[in-house]
Formats: C-alpha cells, sequence, structure tokens
C-alpha cells in the first residue's frame, strides 16, 4: 500500500523539471572576430600613447598606457602568453616614465614585445592599414613628413613589416632639414634635435634588428616631444595608422 500511495505522489507532483539547454558556444570564427577587436583596440590605445609623447605630453601617455593596462584580453594560447606578459610589463612601465627619455625608451620596449608577438604568431595590425600607408603619397609640409614617416615606421615595427619600417626610415634620412624657432627664426637647439631626428632615421633605416630599430624609434620619438616643446607647439596628431 505504502509503494502504491508514493507511486501515486510522484504521478500527482508531474516529471521533474528538465535541465534549461547549454549556453550556446561561441564559433572559432566569432572567438577569432573578438580576439581581433581586443588587439585593435590594443594597438588603437597604444598609439594614442605614442600620440601624446610625440606632442610632449608625458601626463598623457602615462595615463593612456594605464588604460591599456586595463583592456580585458581574451585567452590566448600558451605559447603566446609570455609575449602578452611582456606587453603588460612594458605598458606598466610606461605608466611610471618619470621623463621624456625614460617614456620614449619604454615605448620602445612596448612596440618590440608587441611585434615580436606578431612575428612568432603571424598577428599584427590589419594588412589594409599597411597597404594603405605603403601606397601613401607623403605630405609636402615637412612636419607633416615627419608624423607621416613616424605613422609608418610605427606600424612597419609592431606589424614586423620590415619594409615599410625601412623605407620610411630612409625617406626621413633623405629629407631636407628644416629647424625653426617659435617666432620661425632659426634656432640652434632646435637645428640639433632636428639633425638628430635625421641620424636617428638613418640609424633605423640601416639596421635590420627589430629589438635596435625599435630602441632607436623611441630616441626619435623623444627628439620630436622635445623639439615640440622647445618650440611651443603642439601638432595635431589623432588616430591610429
Amino acid at each position: 500500500m505504502r509503494h502504491t500511495l508514493f507511486v501515486l505522489s510522484l504521478l500527482a507532483c508531474g516529471s521533474p523539471p528538465e535541465p534549461p539547454p547549454p549556453e550556446p558556444q561561441p564559433t572559432a570564427a566569432e572567438e577569432k572576430s573578438k580576439f581581433s577587436a581586443a588587439m585593435q583596440e590594443h594597438y588603437a590605445v597604444a598609439t594614442d600613447a605614442r600620440n601624446q609623447l610625440i606632442r610632449g605630453d608625458l601626463a598623457g601617455a602615462r595615463v593612456t598606457a594605464a588604460r591599456m593596462e586595463s583592456l580585458a584580453v581574451p585567452d590566448v594560447p600558451a605559447p603566446w602568453q609570455p609575449h602578452l606578459e611582456r606587453v603588460r610589463a612594458a605598458t606598466a612601465e610606461l605608466a611610471d616614465a618619470e621623463d621624456e627619455e625614460a617614456a620614449g625608451q619604454r615605448l620602445a620596449a612596448l612596440a618590440k614585445a608587441c611585434s615580436d608577438c606578431h612575428a612568432e604568431v603571424g598577428g599584427g595590425p590589419r594588412t589594409d592599414a599597411a597597404a594603405a600607408l605603403a601606397d601613401a603619397t607623403p605630405p609636402e609640409t615637412h612636419m607633416k613628413q615627419h608624423l607621416w614617416v613616424a605613422d609608418r615606421m610605427w606600424l612597419g615595427l609592431i606589424a614586423t613589416n620590415g619594409e615599410l619600417f625601412t623605407s620610411s626610415a630612409t625617406f626621413l634620412a633623405e629629407s631636407e632639414l628644416h629647424p625653426l624657432g617659435k617666432e620661425g627664426a632659426k634656432d640652434d637647439e632646435l637645428a640639433t634635435l632636428e639633425r638628430q631626428v635625421h641620424e636617428l632615421a638613418a640609424a633605423q633605416g640601416a639596421s635590420r634588428d627589430r629589438g635596435e630599430q625599435a630602441v632607436l624609434y623611441g630616441h626619435m620619438i623623444t627628439n620630436c616631444a622635445r623639439c615640440h616643446s622647445k618650440a611651443g607647439v603642439t601638432p595635431v596628431v589623432t588616430g591610429a595608422p
């Protein structure tokens, strides 16, 4: 009798609720798209920090580098982790840079860490961006040429496009010097900074080692910042190349 009552009780209560269906797993294409978007965001923020250094805005570059530290990164394969850790370490050091020279070299370390990872895993900034810069005609204004070259070299360095990097550095090294002061008059200190930028470009064009190229690029960005501060100008530098 008790067994019969138990069965009747179960029948009265109905069947147990079915478990909810499993959450749909993202496809490989969706995962790739998510990772690509995250990496593009990292590149854009790193470029913002570089642009602020070019303008001579060390405080702004440090704030931007700190923002990059907080960006979320999707899961990556285990072999990529050491590269990602080096990128994070370089970003943290840039956020703590005490002066323009240190900031320039820590920016160089960040670019080198990014390029090492891209060289190993076959990644990097979008190829259409590289193609657009590679096909671009240099502007006629001298200072705009400097930025044009700096953009191409930055992209070439991070995307491990040696030809783009080298051809851009060579173009700057061979271009004419135009040092100016605050009122348009020649200034010896500005002349020295300008000459050093061209000399650094020549050294970068001659180098075939990404580590050396990155270090020299950091020095060049430092010179750009010092020259702009000395001349009392704030160049308009926006967006990622």
